[in-house]
Protein backbone atom coordinates (compact mmCIF):
# COMPACT_ATOMS: atom_id res chain seq x y z
CA UNK A 1 0.00 0.00 0.00
CA UNK A 2 1.14 3.53 -0.78
CA UNK A 3 2.81 4.84 2.40
CA UNK A 4 1.05 8.20 2.23
CA UNK A 5 -2.30 6.36 2.35
CA UNK A 6 -1.27 3.97 5.13
CA UNK A 7 -2.25 6.32 7.94
CA UNK A 8 -5.31 7.86 6.30
CA UNK A 9 -8.92 6.68 6.51
CA UNK A 10 -9.40 4.63 3.35
CA UNK A 11 -13.19 4.96 3.50
CA UNK A 12 -12.67 8.44 2.04
CA UNK A 13 -11.34 6.92 -1.20
CA UNK A 14 -13.35 5.75 -4.19
CA UNK A 15 -13.18 2.16 -5.43
CA UNK A 16 -11.27 3.15 -8.57
CA UNK A 17 -8.54 4.68 -6.36
CA UNK A 18 -8.41 1.85 -3.84
CA UNK A 19 -8.16 -0.86 -6.50
CA UNK A 20 -4.96 0.78 -7.79
CA UNK A 21 -3.34 -0.28 -4.52
CA UNK A 22 -3.71 -3.95 -5.48
CA UNK A 23 -1.60 -4.82 -8.52
CA UNK A 24 -3.49 -6.68 -11.22
CA UNK A 25 -7.03 -5.86 -10.05
CA UNK A 26 -9.66 -3.67 -11.68
CA UNK A 27 -12.99 -2.22 -10.57
CA UNK A 28 -16.21 -2.77 -12.53
CA UNK A 29 -19.92 -1.96 -12.53
CA UNK A 30 -22.42 -4.34 -14.11
CA UNK A 31 -26.08 -3.56 -14.74
CA UNK A 32 -28.12 -6.72 -14.33
CA UNK A 33 -31.33 -7.46 -16.24
CA UNK A 34 -33.46 -6.91 -13.12
CA UNK A 35 -32.19 -3.31 -12.95
CA UNK A 36 -29.73 -3.86 -10.09
CA UNK A 37 -26.25 -2.37 -10.47
CA UNK A 38 -23.48 -4.43 -8.86
CA UNK A 39 -19.96 -3.28 -8.19
CA UNK A 40 -17.18 -5.86 -8.27
CA UNK A 41 -13.40 -6.08 -8.42
CA UNK A 42 -11.52 -8.70 -10.45
CA UNK A 43 -8.01 -9.95 -10.89
CA UNK A 44 -5.95 -13.05 -11.54
CA UNK A 45 -6.26 -15.97 -13.91
CA UNK A 46 -7.60 -19.45 -13.46
CA UNK A 47 -10.81 -20.92 -12.14
CA UNK A 48 -13.44 -18.36 -11.07
CA UNK A 49 -13.64 -17.67 -7.34
CA UNK A 50 -16.32 -15.26 -6.10
CA UNK A 51 -15.80 -13.62 -2.70
CA UNK A 52 -18.66 -12.01 -0.77
CA UNK A 53 -18.00 -9.87 2.29
CA UNK A 54 -19.88 -9.64 5.55
CA UNK A 55 -21.94 -6.78 6.92
CA UNK A 56 -21.19 -3.87 6.77
CA UNK A 57 -18.12 -4.60 4.67
CA UNK A 58 -17.20 -4.21 1.01
CA UNK A 59 -14.79 -5.85 -1.41
CA UNK A 60 -11.95 -4.06 0.39
CA UNK A 61 -12.25 -6.47 3.35
CA UNK A 62 -10.53 -9.10 1.17
CA UNK A 63 -7.75 -6.83 -0.15
CA UNK A 64 -4.95 -8.58 1.76
CA UNK A 65 -5.75 -12.08 0.46
CA UNK A 66 -6.84 -11.18 -3.08
CA UNK A 67 -3.30 -11.19 -4.58
CA UNK A 68 -2.52 -14.66 -3.15
CA UNK A 69 -5.83 -16.07 -4.39
CA UNK A 70 -5.24 -14.48 -7.81
CA UNK A 71 -2.18 -16.68 -8.31
CA UNK A 72 -4.51 -19.63 -9.03
CA UNK A 73 -7.96 -18.09 -9.54
CA UNK A 74 -9.80 -15.40 -11.40
CA UNK A 75 -10.93 -13.60 -8.25
CA UNK A 76 -14.27 -11.77 -8.41
CA UNK A 77 -15.07 -9.80 -5.24
CA UNK A 78 -18.67 -8.57 -5.24
CA UNK A 79 -20.34 -5.80 -3.26
CA UNK A 80 -23.77 -7.41 -2.82
CA UNK A 81 -26.85 -5.22 -3.11
CA UNK A 82 -26.98 -2.74 -0.26
CA UNK A 83 -23.24 -2.56 0.25
CA UNK A 84 -20.36 -0.53 -1.12
CA UNK A 85 -20.85 0.90 -4.58
CA UNK A 86 -23.64 -1.52 -5.53
CA UNK A 87 -27.26 -0.40 -5.69
CA UNK A 88 -29.22 -0.02 -2.47
CA UNK A 89 -32.83 -0.76 -3.45
CA UNK A 90 -35.65 -0.56 -0.92
CA UNK A 91 -36.32 -4.29 -1.12
CA UNK A 92 -35.02 -7.56 -2.53
CA UNK A 93 -32.62 -8.38 0.29
CA UNK A 94 -33.43 -12.07 0.58
CA UNK A 95 -30.45 -14.37 0.32
CA UNK A 96 -32.14 -16.01 -2.69
CA UNK A 97 -32.39 -12.65 -4.52
CA UNK A 98 -28.80 -11.79 -3.74
CA UNK A 99 -27.66 -15.26 -4.85
CA UNK A 100 -29.57 -14.70 -8.12
CA UNK A 101 -27.67 -11.39 -8.49
CA UNK A 102 -24.38 -13.31 -8.20
CA UNK A 103 -25.53 -15.86 -10.79
CA UNK A 104 -26.61 -13.12 -13.21
CA UNK A 105 -23.31 -11.28 -12.72
CA UNK A 106 -21.10 -14.33 -13.19
CA UNK A 107 -22.99 -15.44 -16.28
CA UNK A 108 -22.71 -11.93 -17.72
CA UNK A 109 -18.94 -11.99 -17.32
CA UNK A 110 -18.73 -15.43 -18.90
CA UNK A 111 -18.91 -18.11 -16.21
CA UNK A 112 -21.45 -20.92 -15.92
CA UNK A 113 -19.84 -22.55 -12.86
CA UNK A 114 -17.98 -20.85 -10.00
CA UNK A 115 -16.48 -21.48 -6.61
CA UNK A 116 -18.04 -19.11 -4.10
CA UNK A 117 -16.80 -18.00 -0.68
CA UNK A 118 -18.73 -15.87 1.76
CA UNK A 119 -18.04 -14.34 5.15
CA UNK A 120 -20.78 -13.44 7.68
CA UNK A 121 -23.86 -12.30 5.68
CA UNK A 122 -21.90 -13.13 2.51
CA UNK A 123 -21.79 -16.73 3.76
CA UNK A 124 -25.59 -16.78 3.82
CA UNK A 125 -25.66 -15.56 0.23
CA UNK A 126 -23.03 -18.16 -0.76
CA UNK A 127 -25.02 -20.97 0.92
CA UNK A 128 -28.16 -19.78 -0.86
CA UNK A 129 -26.27 -19.71 -4.16
CA UNK A 130 -25.07 -23.29 -3.74
CA UNK A 131 -28.52 -24.45 -2.62
CA UNK A 132 -30.50 -22.75 -5.39
CA UNK A 133 -27.93 -23.13 -8.17
CA UNK A 134 -26.01 -26.36 -7.52
CA UNK A 135 -25.34 -26.81 -11.24
CA UNK A 136 -23.49 -23.47 -11.18
CA UNK A 137 -21.50 -24.23 -8.01
CA UNK A 138 -18.05 -25.82 -8.16
CA UNK A 139 -17.13 -25.31 -4.49
CA UNK A 140 -18.70 -23.57 -1.50
CA UNK A 141 -16.63 -21.94 1.25
CA UNK A 142 -18.27 -20.28 4.27
CA UNK A 143 -16.60 -18.36 7.09
CA UNK A 144 -17.81 -16.84 10.35
CA UNK A 145 -21.47 -17.72 10.13
CA UNK A 146 -23.91 -19.83 12.12
CA UNK A 147 -24.48 -23.30 10.71
CA UNK A 148 -27.60 -23.25 8.46
CA UNK A 149 -29.04 -26.38 10.14
CA UNK A 150 -30.26 -25.41 13.61
CA UNK A 151 -30.01 -29.05 14.71
CA UNK A 152 -26.30 -28.32 14.95
CA UNK A 153 -27.09 -26.28 18.08
CA UNK A 154 -28.75 -29.22 19.84
CA UNK A 155 -25.36 -30.73 20.63
CA UNK A 156 -25.03 -31.78 24.30
CA UNK A 157 -21.94 -29.59 24.77
CA UNK A 158 -23.98 -26.39 24.20
CA UNK A 159 -26.14 -25.01 27.02
CA UNK A 160 -29.89 -25.49 26.56
CA UNK A 161 -31.45 -22.34 25.14
CA UNK A 162 -28.14 -21.04 23.80
CA UNK A 163 -28.85 -18.25 21.30
CA UNK A 164 -28.41 -19.15 17.65
CA UNK A 165 -26.75 -15.99 16.40
CA UNK A 166 -23.21 -14.75 16.07
CA UNK A 167 -21.83 -13.18 19.21
CA UNK A 168 -20.78 -10.04 17.31
CA UNK A 169 -24.40 -9.27 16.30
CA UNK A 170 -24.97 -7.37 19.54
CA UNK A 171 -22.45 -4.73 18.52
CA UNK A 172 -24.66 -3.60 15.61
CA UNK A 173 -27.86 -3.10 17.59
CA UNK A 174 -29.00 -0.11 19.47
Amino acid sequence: MDSKLANQHLENYQDNELVKLIIGFTSHIEHLEDGIKLHYVTGGKGSPLVLIAGWPQTWWSFHKIMPALAEKHHVIVVDIRGMGSSDKPEDGYTKKNMAADILALTKKIGYEKISIAGHDIGAGVAISFAGHFPENTEKLIVLDTPHPDENMYKLPMLPVGAPVYPWWGGFQSG
